[in-house]
Formats: structure tokens, sequence, C-alpha cells
């Protein structure tokens, strides 16, 4: 079994999921009774291969067999089931854990507030950020990301920057994956100004801010009719080098629509090509709006 588990362990670090498979068969033909080591590296395998039915058939299966999971077995569990977007179960794994008198930490409440988060249940996220500090657990700044954005898919801007006001208090600094959960939070509520402060204090924590921090901005600020505005981030996106993409111009261009600056949004057409940056779906439909606001389609048609 000794030999059999260590291979099986080699076969988790490796990724190869399948191998790890093919290993346990081999045991059962040969008789030999799989441990908790075992059944450990298994899960610990079908999480890093998003492989979460069999992470949870191996769970039930360790119990079937009389074996007592432990802290290990449940947050590979709980991780596999967060990547597979498992939030319900991830939840019932949660509360396993504590009827079998293991006690949950940071890393289980972590996964339990990603999956939580992206089942769109940001109410139920908080809850576990908040049951933390009354089980003796404080939260890390992968737990604080996870709960704001949970917060951001939500469409919860205001509970989004308050955890960020938190983070900034803790013993940790928030980070740019932290900042930018903030501020596509802010975008969905349309709070260009906040997005915008935001981008700022990017600035000042001496974090660089991304194409993903660039894009959400520049959308708050199209949906608050700030095309000025979403101009200037854009030019701040090429001073800094950084990746102007589709998304980044569809939102410009979206922007300069709204504002009926119609000349603006074909020159950024023509920046498009000339930064070789593919136009999409998106980018048609906003030419065919421009096109029918000023007329020309009637025309052709005539």
């Amino acid at each position: 079994v000794i030999s059999y588990n260590a291979a099986i362990s080699a076969c988790e670090r490796s990724q190869s999921w399948s191998r790890a498979l093919a290993l346990l068969v081999e045991m059962r033909r040969a008789r030999l009774a799989p441990d908790v080591i075992t059944f450990n590296a298994l899960i610990s395998a079908s999480e890093k291969s998003q492989q979460w039915e069999w992470a949870l058939a191996f769970l039930r299966e360790m119990q079937e067999c009389l074996l007592i999971p432990n802290l290990v077995t449940y947050n590979a569990a709980v991780s596999a089931l967060e990547k597979g977007e498992q939030w319900e179960r991830s939840l019932a794994v949660l509360l396993g854990m504590r009827a079998g008198a293991v006690h949950p930490d940071v890393i289980s409440y972590s996964a339990a507030i990603s999956a939580t988060g992206k089942g769109q249940r940001w109410q139920l996220s908080l809850a576990l950020l908040r049951e933390m500090p009354g089980k003796g657990l404080a939260p890390n700044l992968i737990t604080c990301n996870a709960a704001v954005s949970a917060c951001e898919k939500g469409q919860r801007w205001e509970h989004a920057l308050g955890i960020l006001r938190e983070v900034e208090g803790m013993q940790f600094t928030p980070d740019l994956i932290t900042y930018n959960a903030a501020v596509s939070a802010c975008e969905k509520g349309a709070e260009w100004q906040q997005a915008l402060l935001l981008l700022r204090k990017l600035d000042e924590q001496l974090l660089q801010p991304d194409t993903i921090s660039h894009n959400a901005v520049i959308s708050a600020l199209e949906k608050g009719g700030q095309p000025e505005r979403a101009l200037a981030v854009l030019r701040r996106m090429v001073a800094r080098a950084l990746e102007v993409t589709v998304v980044s111009c569809n939102a410009a261009m979206l922007a300069c629509c709204g504002g009926r600056q119609w000349e603006r949004a074909l020159e950024l057409l023509d920046a498009m090509s000339a930064r070789g940056v593919e136009p999409d779906a998106n980018t048609v439909g906003l030419l065919l709006m421009e096109c029918e606001q000023r007329g020309l389609l009637d025309r052709e048609a005539s």
C-alpha cells in the first residue's frame, strides 16, 4: 500500500489523474485496501484535474469503507467542488466536516466562499466570512478576495468596497486581484466615480493596474455617460504599453456612441485596425448602430 500511495501521490503532484485511477485499479486487483492517504491523494488529484464528481465519489467511498476523513480530505473535496462551481455540495461538505468533528480551517472557508460566490450566492459568501472570527479563524487575502469577487458577481458594489476597506485595515495588503474585483463590482453598478478612485488608488499603492483594471473602468465610464474620461483611460492604457483588447475598444466606442460622438467612434475603429485589434460582433453592432443613427442605412437602401 505504501508504494501505491507514493505512486498515486506522485500522479497527483504531476496532475496525471488518469494514471492515478489506473493505479487504484491495480491496487484493487492486488487485493490491497486503499487507506486515508490513498483517498486523500485521489481526491486531490481529482481536484487538480477539475473532476469534482470523482472527488465526491471518493469521499463517499472512503466513508463507506469506515475510513475517517481528515482536514486534508475535506479541503481537497471542497476545493474540487469550488472549481466545479458546485456551491450547494461544497456547503454540504463543510457541514459534514463539523459533523465529523473536523474543524474547518481558512482553506475550507476560502473555498466555500469562492464556491458560493460563483453560484451567485453572495449573501452566503458574506455569512461564511463573518462566521470565521467566531470560529477562531482570521481571514487571509485569498479569503477576502473570494468574498469581494462574490460581491462583484452579485452586483453588490457597496459590499465589495466595504470588504476592501476592511482588508486595508488588516495585517496584509490588498493585491491586484482584490482591486480588480472591486473595480468590476463598481462597473456593474455603473459607479464610475468609485471605479476611477480605485484606479488611482492602485497607482498610490504602487500596484500596476492591468488590462482588466482599465477595461472595467472604461466600461464603468461608458455606463455613466462619460465618453471623454473613457477615451482618457484608453489613452492611458496605450501610454503604459498595456494590451488594448477588443473589449477595451468596444467599451470606449460605446461610450462615444452614447455621447453621440460618432466621428470619435470611427476613429477608434481605425485605431483598432492600426494596432492589430480584430473587431468582433459587438464592434460590428456598434457600427451598424452608428450608421443607423446617422441615417446612412436608409440612404443605402434607397
